[in-house]
């Protein structure tokens, strides 16, 4: 029976070093203009309200083993397709303003980068549409030959910018 054990955690050991480690981040940022939008008046005189030019700015890095070789190729931020490329970044922690966004940490980050326009090339798997709905954010990348997915859950917000 001990032996069927031991036998059985190393075997689990070994699957499990057979994937990768990889953490994702993910983070918004709403940045509000500065400039209090013109007041209009209707035909009645009353004051039109013009909603304020609010753009959101997301921040999505991949922390893995310094071994690893991934290729990320796509991301998904709430159910939007974009083509992604990566940069390194050189110094750990990574911080934003106030806030860290990614700890000190000895595993290699990098950067995801992506064109502002969604991408409509191509349908999704089903795979991807289920890890979409579910998620606000997937990322597929390369491993070893091998596409793989990781998700979050829910992206965080941080504080919000204004500017001036």
């Amino acid at each position: 029976m001990k032996k069927g054990l031991l036998i059985t955690a190393l075997l689990f050991s070994l699957v499990m070093a057979g994937q990768p480690v990889l953490k994702l981040y993910g983070f918004c940022r709403v940045s509000t203009p500065g400039m209090v939008p013109a007041r209009e008046f209707d035909e009645n005189g009353r004051t039109i309200s013009k909603p304020a030019n609010e753009s959101v700015g997301y921040f999505i890095y991949v922390a893995a083993n310094t071994s690893l070789k991934i290729q990320p190729k796509e991301v998904w931020i709430k159910g939007k397709r974009y083509l992604v490329n990566s940069a390194p970044v050189i110094q750990s922690p990574v911080i934003a303003g106030k806030d860290t966004l990614v700890k000190a940490t000895s595993l290699k980050i990098l950067e995801l980068r992506w064109d502002n326009n969604p991408s409509t090339t191509t349908s999704a798997p089903a795979t991807v549409k289920k890890l979409a709905a579910t998620n606000e954010l997937v990322l597929k990348y390369q491993w070893k030959g091998k596409t793989w997915y990781k998700t979050v859950k829910k992206i965080k917000e941080l504080e919000p910018v204004f500017g001036e």
